[in-house]
């Protein structure tokens, strides 16, 4: 027998031919651009593709989207492929205009499509002017009066009243109450600014409760007096100033300070 030698050259075609038989899915055909449909375009090399701008993907084919009037196309593969116009929304498939009332404004993020001009407030789907009383201003404020009183005055009734200050008082930035504060030294009752009475070896407190004072360090208030704490030998002021400890060794005993 004579030994030939192989031609491997002339096998190639049949080993490609098996490969692409043996992996489920793989086709020569598809690197082929004829395989791409109309409206569409090769998608990198994978052999895959992709519509062209204005097509969506249905089955194999690439088929124009349809743009409603008053509409546009987007660049998204996903979604229907187009977005109303500015001033209009998707109603049913179809792009309508949005109706905005007098004294209003287009907002695309209101609920609505539109917002209310400020000075102006939504009521039965128009937009209806605040009255602001006199003494008082507009605010941003959603809820509410949509209005607030300048200082020195407070609202009663729809109405912005001017506050009445007391004697040894002052206008307060706070929105509620009498819209009054007293100063320093003096304490509120009824309409009047009262002056807080400091009993010697006292001092005042910034305090609404009690009595707007406390003893100095070594003294116990006692009604309206500051008593002096009477230190027992052997014995020391505690930490709060207005009682007293016994030195070690010793310990209190009734009123004094003994040895155990």
């Amino acid at each position: 027998m004579t030994l030939r030698t192989l031609n491997f050259e002339s096998y190639r075609p049949i080993a490609l031919a098996a490969l692409l038989a043996a992996v489920p899915g793989l086709s020569a055909a598809q690197g082929d651009p004829t395989q791409i449909p109309a409206h569409a375009r090769a998608r990198g090399y994978t052999g895959h593709w992709v519509c062209n701008p204005g097509y969506r993907k249905e089955g194999s084919k690439c088929v124009a989207v349809q743009v409603p009037p008053n509409a546009y196309l987007t660049d998204s593969s996903y979604g229907r492929g187009w977005e109303c116009h500015w001033g209009h929304r998707d109603v049913k498939g179809a792009c309508v205009a949005i109706k905005v009332p007098a004294n209003a404004y287009l907002n695309d993020l209101a609920s609505d499509g539109w917002t209310c001009e400020r000075g102006f407030r939504l009521m039965h789907g128009d937009c209806a002017a605040i009255p602001v009383p006199p003494n008082g201003f507009l605010t941003n404020a959603v809820y509410g009066h949509g209005w607030a009183c300048e200082r020195g005055y407070r609202p009663d009734r729809g109405r912005c009243v001017a506050i009445v200050v007391p004697p040894n008082g002052y206008l307060t930035e706070a929105s509620g109450g009498a819209g009054w504060a007293c100063a320093r030294g003096f304490r509120a009752i009824e309409n009047t600014c009262a002056p807080i009475k400091v009993p010697p070896n006292g001092y005042l407190v910034d305090s609404p409760y009690g009595s707007g004072w406390k003893c100095e360090r070594g003294y116990r208030a006692v009604r309206n007096a500051c008593i002096a704490v009477q230190l027992p030998d052997n014995a020391h002021l505690d930490y709060s100033g207005t009682d007293w400890d016994c030195n070690p060794p010793f310990v209190k005993r009734r009123m004094g300070c003994y040895l155990r």
